[in-house]
């Protein structure tokens, strides 16, 4: 029986042969089986671009999945569990900015950032912004969102409006005042806002 002493010698003279011996198998790790998941689907987007001079002064945007509006979808969301929720539909909600900003005392650098929706209560609602470098390091899909913690924390304001069958997010400005826009979220019954402060 080959010890563990004689299958690191086999290992040894194989690697210099320039050869692996079949013992060296054992010291080798056998990669899980994957299965790919294919999806090919529209998304939403909306986008604030200033222009100014001879080009781009900066923009923002946020991408997302448009899921549809149900009866099942408004009795969970009436039932605030303090976790975080799943923003959109597939792959994370995006929140991309060449620009710094305010949410009220909320600071939020230039940067990219994956979405998620936080309701520690009712009526209460946070947008949280989290470093996406995390999420990626961890390959965590959209479906974790409950699972993430810590990132920025965007108060929001909740109202009623026209019934929205899907999610639908909007980046409202005038252009009497380019630095001030209202992030709009509608999804069903629900209307969440924020005003936001742009550095521009």
């Amino acid at each position: 029986m080959t010890n563990n002493r004689d299958l690191v010698l086999l290992l040894a003279i194989g690697l210099a042969a320039g050869v692996i011996p079949p013992g060296a198998a054992l010291l080798r790790e056998t990669p899980a089986e994957v299965k790919p998941f294919s999806q090919n689907v529209e998304r939403g987007l909306a986008r604030v671009v200033y222009f100014g001079g001879s080009g781009v002064a900066g923009e923002f945007w946020m991408d997302y999945g448009r899921p549809a509006w149900s009866d099942k979808l408004e009795a969970e969301m009436d039932k605030p569990e303090n976790k975080r929720w799943r923003f959109g539909s597939d792959v994370w909600t995006s929140f991309e900015s060449f620009l710094a900003m305010k949410a009220g005392s909320v600071s939020i650098p230039a940067g990219y950032y994956y979405a998620v929706l936080d309701h520690p209560a009712k009526d209460k609602w946070n947008l949280v912004l989290l470093d996406q470098k995390d999420i990626r390091a961890k390959k965590m899909d959209a479906f974790t969102a409950s699972q993430t913690s810590g990132g920025i924390v965007i108060s929001l304001t909740a109202g009623a409006g026209d019934v929205a069958d899907r999610l639908t997010i909007k980046l409202n400005v005038e252009e009497a005042k380019p630095k001030d826009v209202t992030l709009e979220i509608a999804f069903g019954k629900r209307r969440l806002t924020a005003p936001l402060k742009v550095d521009v």
